[in-house]
């Protein structure tokens, strides 16, 4: 039996916390109930400290970062009292003058940053509008490059969790930064555009962003204004917000990993405007591609939603459509028009379809032999369907089993 870890005891606002030994003052605040802001953390990420919104007074001569700064025994640290909330409010203040004048909007609450700035009243009904009186929106550039992310150079604060969640949970190490002084800004590999990066449109640095300076580039049509996001000369009243969204938990349909996602629905029209990862001991909020940007099939006219069984009348079979009549020797290949293809089939019942794939291969098996019987699966089956195709291939003497997992799926995706 192992013994139990070291613990610390600490005085966090009067309360006393314990945590184990090599924790930070972040994380006993944390787990005793106590809120501290934060704009560069994700527990997620290995901390860095950079944006000083977490700073504590532990009886030093300067006030600490809470994420980097380890519990110490008997420490006293005060988590919230004038000089902090004085010392948050000005960094956030000195935040805000910097975005732009009409800022991407990710989410109706707004951004992380956006939020805070509510929460010391910057932000919102009765806020001031010159904060500080400092120019907003100096023009950093902007980047529309990629398919699904736009980059707002303006309003990133150098938090680097873009930069840790593209190394450390994805381990794509295509972030990184660029430039010095007031010229800082994150780069995308040897500081290229990131549509021309090695960027593979994960779209996790845009989850992680607390300002929205990345930005999901499919809801362009819900936002204040579409990309590029280029910031306006002079403040201007907002249109009419969209309807609200419906958040419905749900499991990407992509793969047998079964990652634990929430589309947000459109219910009005009947469509899903966005999604994003979902907490679960699979994925961990974490997403690839396909299962963060890959969801207009869901409700596409052409998505097929009953069995379809090949006319009688397209016999003898040859190809569906003129696309594929192509010279001898040449490859067919490429897409055929859906409209020429779909006279050939006719809707049926899943009891006729299953009976008649089942009575078509014990004909095939019995006539030719298992040989001539292969199995090929699809990626979009959970694991517990894919044990069962390959169960009913090794029942059919099937000599050759195979699914499309071989290209759709990357081994690296979930390595810890």
């Amino acid at each position: 039996m192992s013994a139990a870890p070291p613990e610390v005891e600490l005085t966090i606002d009067g309360v006393v916390v314990r945590a184990p030994a090599g924790s930070t003052i972040w994380e006993a605040a944390r787990a005793a109930g106590i809120e501290i802001p934060v704009l560069c953390h994700d527990p997620r990420y290995r901390p860095v400290g950079v944006c000083r919104m977490c700073v504590v007074d532990v009886g030093g001569r300067v006030l600490a970062a809470s994420c980097v700064r380890p519990c110490e025994p008997g420490m006293k640290v005060t988590a919230s009292g004038p000089e902090i909330e004085a010392h948050r409010k000005l960094l956030t203040a000195l935040l805000l003058a910097d975005q732009p004048q009409a800022p991407s909007q990710q989410r109706p609450e707004g951004s992380d940053l956006v939020a805070l700035g509510r929460r010391y009243g910057l932000v919102g009904e009765g806020a001031s509008g010159d904060l500080l009186g400092l120019p907003r929106g100096t023009g950093r550039p902007q980047d529309p490059s990629s398919p699904v992310i736009g980059v707002d150079h303006q309003a990133c604060i150098l938090c680097d969790r873009c930069v840790r969640a593209c190394d450390e949970l994805q381990s794509n190490e295509v972030i990184t930064r660029s430039g010095k002084g007031y010229k800082a800004k994150i780069a995308f590999d040897l500081d290229l555009p990131m549509g021309s990066s090695s960027c593979v449109s994960c779209g996790e640095c845009m989850d992680a962003c607390p300002t929205d300076a990345l930005v999901n580039k499919p809801l362009a049509p819900r936002r204040r204004r579409p990309l590029p996001l280029a910031p306006a000369p002079e403040p201007k009243p907002a249109p009419p917000q969209p309807a609200a969204l419906t958040p419905v938990p749900t499991l990407c349909p992509y793969c047998g990993v079964g990652c634990s996602v929430t589309a947000h629905v459109d219910e009005a029209n009947n469509k899903v405007a966005w999604i994003d990862g979902r907490d679960s001991r699979v994925s961990d909020r974490r997403l690839c591609v396909k299962g963060r940007y890959g969801f207009d099939y869901a409700t596409h006219p052409q998505r097929l939603t009953q069995p379809l069984i090949r006319r009688e009348d397209s016999y003898p079979k040859g190809a569906l459509s003129s696309a594929l009549r192509v010279k001898e020797g040449k490859r067919p290949g490429g897409l055929v028009d859906y409209a020429e293809v779909m006279p050939h089939f006719r809707e049926a019942s899943w009891d006729e379809a299953l009976g008649l794939v089942a009575r078509r291969l014990l004909e095939i098996r019995e006539r030719h032999g298992s040989s001539a019987l292969a199995g090929f699966g699809s990626a979009k089956g959970s694991n517990e369907e894919a044990y069962l195709f390959q169960s009913w291939s090794a029942s059919a003497s099937a000599p050759t089993t195979s699914t499309t997992a071989r290209a759709c799926a990357t081994r690296r995706r979930w390595r810890r």
